[in-house]
């Protein structure tokens, strides 16, 4: 995950939206501290925070981690067989995965 490319996204979004940490954190059940934390990438980005955020703000996850349709994470495409397109449902549930394993690579 690119935490200063989702940090960017995240403090362009409240500030065109007029939203303040303490809106925000309260909109997340959070401390502004740990928000603050999330905001500038002093603190992991755990898949439930990106999915508050997503939420929050209707950014896709997949921008928030700054990855684009082709490349879903760290560098890999996905190409169904056939070659057909994938839904926005396997799109997320692939996304989902690559956090679960993102974050399990973490605790090694």
């Amino acid at each position: 995950m690119d935490v200063k490319h989702t940090a960017l996204l995240l403090n362009q979004w409240m500030e065109e939206n007029q939203m303040t940490n303490t809106k925000m954190a309260q909109l997340m059940d959070v401390s502004e501290v740990l928000l603050q934390g999330l905001l500038k990438g002093d603190r992991r980005m755990t898949s439930k925070r990106l999915t508050q955020f997503a939420e929050i703000t209707n950014i896709p996850r997949a921008s928030l981690l700054g990855l684009s349709d082709k490349v879903l994470f760290a560098g890999y495409s996905i190409i169904p067989h056939g070659g057909t397109e994938l839904s926005t449902a396997n799109k997320h549930q692939i996304q989902q995965i690559a956090l679960l394993l993102n974050e399990y690579e973490s605790f090694k």
